[in-house]
């Protein structure tokens, strides 16, 4: 699954080129792609795909609330092939429903690798493809562990318990009545 603003830094181009490569090897599988148009962005990359003789890509309407959360749940894998995130709402929300992640060297998300719940590439073609032909044929079980790790990463570094708490830390340093936190952002 694809969920995030349709824009051409979000690497729809990219995706869709990749999916050419196995769309045909993977029949059990779908390419959902969801998200705010921008600039009749969407209309484009339904034409590219048409162009590519793209299956089973689904272009779905921007979801909310239940809806959003019955096409995480829905998923096994989410991707979003940045050109550049300063954070990527979406990547934390992926890992907060279980979801193991593929996302570029172009986001802050480099960590999805040291916590084994997915996978952070360049934009060339051949590491897309060949990280979405792994991811795919990975075991279920597998999925799920990597799963709960990115659940548990999203816990422990990003709840608003986690968050308040690193907050509370910088603040005392700001006003000199603590140290110096290890880490102003992420871990």
């Amino acid at each position: 699954m694809f969920l995030s603003r349709l824009h051409q830094k979000k690497g729809l181009i990219e995706l869709l080129n990749a999916w050419k490569y196995i769309h045909n090897k993977y029949l059990d599988w779908e390419l959902v792609i969801c998200g705010y148009d921008e600039n009749n962005y969407k209309d484009k990359m339904i034409e590219l795909a048409k162009d590519l003789k793209l299956k089973r890509v689904l272009w779905q309407k921007p979801v909310t609330g239940k809806g959003k959360d019955k096409l995480y749940k829905s998923s096994d894998l989410f991707i979003l092939l940045s050109h550049s995130e300063n954070f990527g709402l979406s990547i934390a929300e992926a890992l907060s429903y279980y979801l193991p992640v593929i996302t570029t060297i172009n986001t802050p998300w480099k960590d999805l690798k040291k916590y084994n719940c997915g996978w952070c590439i360049d934009l060339k073609m051949k590491n897309i493809v060949k990280t979405l032909e792994n991811a795919i044929r990975l075991e279920q079980k597998k999925k799920i562990l990597m799963g709960k790790r990115g659940r548990a990463w999203m816990i422990r570094s990003f709840s608003d318990q986690s968050i308040g708490i690193k907050m509370q830390s910088i603040y005392k340093w700001i006003l000199k009545k603590g140290p110096k936190p290890k880490k102003l952002i992420f871990n």
